[in-house]
C-alpha cells in the first residue's frame, strides 16, 4: 500500500529590507549667498557669488547621494552645472593613472548674474536688501509647513577680513533672536574645528542679525549661515578654488546634517 505523497511546504522567500539612506525623508534647503548684480566679496578676480553657487551645487550632490531632497532658494545656470568630484590621486601629482587622466575636469566657475528668486524676481538690488533676504527665508517656511521637522536650511557664504591678512578659516552663525544655537550650528562648528577649518576666526557659533535665518520669516529650527573660509587669506583663497577642498567641506556639512537626523532633531 502506497503512502500518500507528502505535501511539500511552499518555500516562503524572506523579504530582505534594504536599509534606507541616512538622509531619507530630509529636505535640505541650500541658500547660496549673493548672485544677480550682487557679486558679494571679490578677491583676485573671483567673486564670492561664483564660489557660493559652486559650493551649493557641490553640497547638493553630496546630500542627494545620502537620500536627501534638495531645494535652492534661488535659480541660476550656475546651480545647474553639475560639479564633478576629482579622483583621489593614487600617484603623486604628475604621475596620474590613465583613469585619473581620463576623468573629465570640473566645469569652470560661473558668475551667477542670471540668478533669480523662486518667484522669478531678478536679484537686481543686492541680497542685502531685507526683502530679498526674507524671500529666501520664506522658502524654508514653505517646506517647514509641509514636512516639519524634517527640514534643514543652510546659507553659504565666504568671508573677508578687514584685519590682518593672516586671519583665516570659517565659522557658523545663528540668529540673534533665537535662545541658543541649534544643533546643526554646533555640529558644523565642532567638525570645522576638528578639520582645522576654523583657523583663527570664531571657534564658537556667533549670534548675529541674519535676514535669511530670521525666525519671523524662516521658522526652520535647524538653520545656519556658514562663512566657509576667509578669501582675504591667501591659503583660504587657494582652497576655495580647489574642487577637492569644496567636496571635503561639503561632506563635513553633510555629516553634520546626518548627526541631526540621528539625534532626531530633524
Amino acid at each position: 500500500m502506497r503512502r500518500p505523497a507528502s505535501k511539500k511546504k511552499p518555500v516562503v522567500k524572506k523579504k530582505v529590507s534594504k536599509a534606507l539612506p541616512p538622509l531619507h525623508g530630509v529636505i535640505v534647503i541650500i541658500d547660496p549667498g549673493h548672485g544677480g548684480t550682487d557679486p558679494g566679496a571679490s578677491v583676485g578676480g573671483v567673486t564670492e557669488a561664483m564660489l557660493t553657487y559652486r559650493m551649493a551645487a557641490t553640497l547638493a550632490e553630496v546630500v542627494k547621494k545620502l537620500g536627501a531632497e534638495v531645494h535652492f532658494t534661488v535659480r541660476s545656470a550656475a546651480l545647474r552645472r553639475k560639479p564633478i568630484e576629482p579622483p583621489k590621486l593614487s600617484q603623486p601629482e604628475g604621475k596620474k593613472t590613465l583613469k585619473e587622466l581620463s576623468r573629465a575636469p570640473e566645469p569652470p566657475l560661473l558668475a551667477p548674474r542670471d540668478a533669480v528668486l523662486a518667484s522669478g524676481r531678478r536679484l537686481d538690488m543686492g541680497n542685502d536688501v531685507p526683502e530679498f533676504l526674507h524671500a529666501r527665508a520664506e522658502i524654508g517656511a514653505r517646506f517647514w509647513k509641509r514636512r516639519k521637522p524634517h527640514v534643514v536650511f543652510l546659507s553659504l557664504h565666504f568671508d573677508v577680513s578687514k584685519g590682518s591678512p593672516s586671519d583665516h578659516g570659517g565659522f557658523t552663525m545663528w540668529d540673534i533672536r533665537e535662545d541658543h544655537p541649534p544643533m546643526l550650528v554646533r555640529e558644523i562648528t565642532r567638525r570645522f574645528g576638528e578639520a582645522g577649518l576654523c583657523g583663527n576666526r570664531h571657534k564658537q557659533p556667533r549670534p548675529n542679525d541674519l535676514g535669511v535665518t530670521n525666525p519671523e520669516f524662516n521658522p526652520v529650527p535647524q538653520k545656519t549661515l556658514v562663512e566657509l573660509a576667509t578669501l582675504t587669506n591667501a591659503a583660504d583663497h587657494k582652497n576655495a578654488l580647489d574642487p577637492r577642498w569644496r567636496w571635503r567641506v561639503a561632506r563635513i556639512l553633510a555629516a553634520s546634517i546626518v548627526a541631526c537626523k540621528k539625534a532626531k532633531v530633524i
